[in-house]
């Protein structure tokens, strides 16, 4: 009998596990179920004899979709909604990283529109505007017209909080870490880019080659002491956490975001240079195991690039970088 595993989501996240997970694979989008219904996903994992679930969506873990299938004795690989609640609010996430001490961008938090107006008056721009009920959805505004067009379109749709922050020069990176909530350890690093004004065209490239072994372990240090301030809280992490920052300097960096999962930007790219077998790491999280049987990840030597054009996602991994962008036929323009 094959293992089944329930992808909880969508996406180019849920196709990258659907490709790396060596089991038979059903994904909630694909079987007509929403994310955040968590009664009918445990019905589905019931009647399909699933084994693992795993929780790629906000939405999901928002639910509380990890507790719930916990309580009904159902094997599940993400962390609960209080553990990983600080997340997906901006203004909560960056107060969070505040009182860790972390570097990041300076920033204000804001809920009446006349104070926001008066701070932009006053702002050095380009700054960037988060809607601070979803922490990804950001824009970079480099005049005070595109930052009041865009806080108009947003105050249209309801959104009442907004954070201002300030933008810093550098190169954007992502590290991603896996943990069984004891154990944590580092998958690799990612080189994010962005055209800023358009979101339609994204890439990056594995490993991240531009992050020095300092900011490296600094990124990890900073880690640490979230997971210590989560283990203060009698709450423990189980999943993915990805740690977004810039690198302002050669040993100089400041952490942007915290998301729970791989971005469905990177999720192929880190997962096709991943050579242990991810549903056993998954697996041994669950299982209390991870922190006897592994004390790192292992990860080849290739060098992996993604980039999203036309509707979808492109990957392709080589030796070298420089053969992966010959074999995307890509002339990107982050180098």
């Amino acid at each position: 009998m094959s293992y089944k595993v329930l992808i909880v989501g969508s996406g180019q996240t849920a196709e990258a596990l659907s490709k790396k997970i060596d089991a038979e694979i059903f994904v909630s989008s694909k079987e007509d179920i929403r994310d955040d219904d968590v009664t009918g996903l445990l019905k589905f994992v019931l009647e399909k004899n699933i084994d693992l679930t795993i929780p790629i969506s906000e939405k999901a873990l928002k639910s509380d979709i990890v507790s719930f299938f916990q309580v009904n004795g159902q094997n599940i690989f993400g962390p609960q909604k209080q553990a990983c609640n600080f997340m997906f609010n901006k203004i909560t996430q960056k107060k969070f990283l505040y009182k860790l001490h972390a570097q990041t961008p300076k920033f204000g938090a804001f809920n009446k529109l006349q104070i926001l107006q008066d701070y932009l008056k006053n702002s050095d721009f380009p700054i960037i505007i988060y809607n601070s009920d979803s922490p990804i959805e950001r824009l970079v505004c480099p005049t005070i017209k595109t930052a009041q067009n865009y806080i108009d379109d947003l105050c249209y749709r309801g959104v009442n909080e907004f954070l201002v922050e300030e933008y810093v020069y550098g190169n954007s990176f992502t590290i991603y870490y896996i943990t069984d909530g004891c154990c944590v350890l580092p998958i690799t690093s990612v080189h994010n880019y962005k055209k800023e004004q358009n979101y339609t065209n994204i890439g990056c490239f594995v490993p991240n080659f531009r992050i020095s072994q300092v900011i490296f372990e600094r990124v990890g240090n900073i880690v640490k002491n979230i997971f210590s301030s989560i283990d203060n809280n009698n709450l423990s992490y189980l999943g993915i956490i990805g740690i977004e920052g810039v690198v302002a300097g050669e040993d100089t960096f400041y952490v942007n975001n915290i998301v729970p999962f791989f971005s469905d930007c990177d999720a192929e790219a880190v997962l096709n240079l991943v050579d242990d077998d991810l549903l056993k790491i998954f697996n041994s999280c669950v299982n209390g195991s991870f922190s006897d049987e592994y004390t790192l990840i292992n990860t080849n030597n290739l060098s992996s690039i993604s980039e999203y054009k036309n509707g979808r996602f492109y990957t392709q991994t080589a030796a070298t970088l420089t053969r992966a962008r010959m074999l995307l036929n890509e002339d990107f323009y982050y180098l």
